[in-house]
């Protein structure tokens, strides 16, 4: 409780009181009524030395359906409210994870059924008048592969604590024990969560954030274990691949040492990585002590592919200190019924996309070359996507939670990517901080900065204007200028200037060849060829049509195919050609100027004739001296 609370409780508990005394409760009724009635009345919610056992059950994997019981423990209010996330950390969106519970039932703890009702999409309400201990059944639907969710067959069960269990409102805080009943064919649970006893099947959580930062693997996974960073790591592997082992003990051990070399500090005793081998799709996502990884089947058998994986490892890994410990304000304590707004995900998602391929190149797993090729291509897509012009990079992290999860045919044109522009602009402030410092200071020396500040000696989260301060006192009014350009503004950055005082050419590949365009962008459906985006700088946009049409033809060519590029060998900037398309059953035409391709592709070149001054700041942003 609160000190507040705690007031509270006291004048509640006096059994007569003085007209002074009654004057001054009568004041503090009007501050807090609301508290007060709850407390005068008999509040409804549950103490926070409330007792709660998980059971975690799977008894027909291949329906998809886990099966969990709540016991709880000590209650001493009249209702217990259970509720369920409405989204997991690091994926900001509102998922309503309760639309895959059914069944939910409570009993006391004499096996008789008790009143169990929904009053709202997550919120079930236990009537728990003089039952000092009950239970709750139900069930969950799991068939959704993704790193944010949870699912269940033959192979495998693997969930997010948001996605599976109910929680006791007001208990968030309290401590619980989860057990895992294993089907048959399932041997192992992987998860970060800390073990009671031997039995490999029994945790122990700490409290609710626990509980939904801690993903579970229960199946029959390879698992690799090993040391690095002076910290006991293992790789759990789900599902077919031609993983080397060695090499990824070695691989992972570099990206791992490089990335505690930036902070020179490590928060964890263990870390697990869970990787889920799958026929197609990637991705990830952070926990405080794990984390959660998706890549293809096929990633091993191919080094580009393999080295894909890795700077997927290097990113999530690199959250361990940037998201989850080192975070904004807004992100944590959690409410995990409503978005949680923050305008520095650019921070969060930005900085890290920055460093994980930058760690790829530091760690030794890459080349210089793929390292200005990254950072060329995240310049390109800026560049390239009008959107990023039209929503600031701190526009883009409030709307993450309506926008950059349900993207549409026009998001290109609206919306900016605080993964991308965040890493590009990133690279400007890593560069900004190096010059300015004449080469004392950088990046990383401002995010460890921060660290040790708001994490390791205050452990709070940072707002917007802290980071502003942290900014201002390394490069003064410019730093200002720089936020307000760039981050809270829609400046385009003069990205060839920048790059040049380092020693780095900036070449667009399109010069040369100058490839046209009908601003078309298209796809195959059906045996049609139909219009997927029509991008605002194209010569297409304003041409009549419209995304879904099927384009039939373009001149007196009929379009089998969406590739265009055979087609657009055979124009010509400036030439005008008839294109008839179809939409509803009817049959229209327009026509189409052919333009230069509007899209960018940049590449970083190493100039061969530098000054001293150059080649000492390229020498310090890639970290060689």
């Amino acid at each position: 409780m609160s000190s507040l609370q705690e007031t509270n409780v006291k004048a509640a508990q006096k059994p007569m009181m003085t007209n002074l005394n009654f004057l001054m409760f009568q004041t503090l009724f009007s501050a807090c009524k609301g508290a007060l009635f709850l407390l005068l009345l008999g509040s409804t919610l549950p103490v926070f030395s409330m007792d709660v056992q998980y059971t975690l059950k799977m008894p027909q994997p291949s329906t998809h359906y886990f099966e969990v019981t709540m016991n709880v423990k000590g209650v001493k209010s009249k209702q217990t409210n259970l509720k369920m996330a409405t989204w997991t950390p690091g994926s900001y969106l509102i998922r309503e994870y309760a639309r895959n519970v059914e069944s939910v039932v409570a009993k006391d703890s004499k096996g008789k059924l008790i009143s169990c009702t929904k009053s709202a999409k997550n919120i079930w309400n236990v009537n728990t008048d003089g039952t000092a201990n009950f239970s709750v059944s139900y069930r969950v639907y799991a068939n959704e592969m993704a790193v944010r969710n949870c699912y269940l067959d033959f192979e495998q069960g693997y969930l997010n604590g948001a996605s599976v269990f109910l929680y006791v409102q007001g208990a968030e805080k309290s401590k619980a024990t989860l057990n895992i009943e294993l089907p048959p064919a399932f041997k192992q649970v992987i998860t970060a969560l800390k073990p009671i006893g031997t039995s490999g099947t029994q945790f122990e959580i700490q409290n609710l954030d626990e509980l939904v930062d801690s993903p579970i693997l229960c199946g029959n996974p390879l698992v690799v274990s090993f040391d690095a960073g002076g910290v006991k790591h293992r790789v759990a592997f789900q599902g077919p691949g031609n993983m080397n082992p060695d090499r990824i003990k070695a691989d992972f051990t570099k990206i791992i040492e490089a990335e505690k070399a930036i902070f020179q500090h490590h928060p964890c005793q263990d870390y697990t990585f869970i990787v889920h081998n799958l026929p197609s799709g990637g991705g990830g996502l952070e926990h405080s002590h794990s984390t959660s990884l998706q890549t293809s089947y096929n990633t091993y058998d191919s080094e580009p592919a393999y080295q894909n994986f890795l700077s997927l490892v290097a990113h999530e890994y690199f959250h361990l200190w940037n998201v989850k410990r080192l975070r904004p304000k807004a992100l944590g304590p959690f409410d995990y019924d409503n978005e949680n707004y923050t305008s520095l995900l650019w921070v969060c998602e930005g900085f890290t996309s920055y460093y994980d391929d930058f760690i790829m190149f530091r760690s030794g797993l890459t080349k210089r070359e793929k390292f200005l090729d990254v950072v060329g291509s995240n310049i390109s897509r800026v560049e390239s996507v009008p959107g990023m012009y039209v929503q600031t990079l701190a526009e883009s992290s409030i709307d993450a939670w309506i926008k950059y999860y349900r993207p549409n045919e026009n998001s290109g044109n609206s919306n900016s990517d605080y993964y991308t522009k965040g890493a590009a602009i990133a690279t400007l402030l890593d560069l900004m901080l190096i010059k300015e410092s004449k080469g004392a200071s950088n990046l990383d020396n401002l995010i460890r900065d921060m660290y040790n500040e708001f994490y390791l000696k205050r452990n709070v989260g940072f707002t917007e204007k802290e980071l502003e301060d942290e900014i201002v006192k390394r490069l003064g009014a410019k730093g200002k200028t720089f936020l307000d350009s760039y981050v809270y503004g829609l400046e385009r950055p003069d990205w060839a200037k920048a790059f040049e005082e380092f020693g780095v050419k900036i070449v667009d590949r399109n010069s040369a060849t100058k490839p046209v365009s009908l601003g078309l962008r298209l796809q195959n459906a059906g045996g049609k060829v139909v219009v997927q985006s029509l991008p605002c700088n194209g010569s297409a946009y304003a041409s009549g049509i419209h995304v879904g049409d099927e384009i039939v033809a373009v001149g007196d060519r009929r379009m089998e195919s969406a590739d265009q590029a055979a087609l657009l060998a055979s124009l010509k900037v400036g030439e005008k050609v008839d294109v008839l398309y179809a939409r509803s059953g009817q049959m229209f035409s327009t026509s189409i100027e052919v333009k230069s391709e509007p899209g960018k592709s940049f590449r970083l070149d190493w100039m061969e004739t530098v000054t001293p001054q150059q080649d000492m700041l390229r020498k310090k942003w890639l970290r060689l001296e």
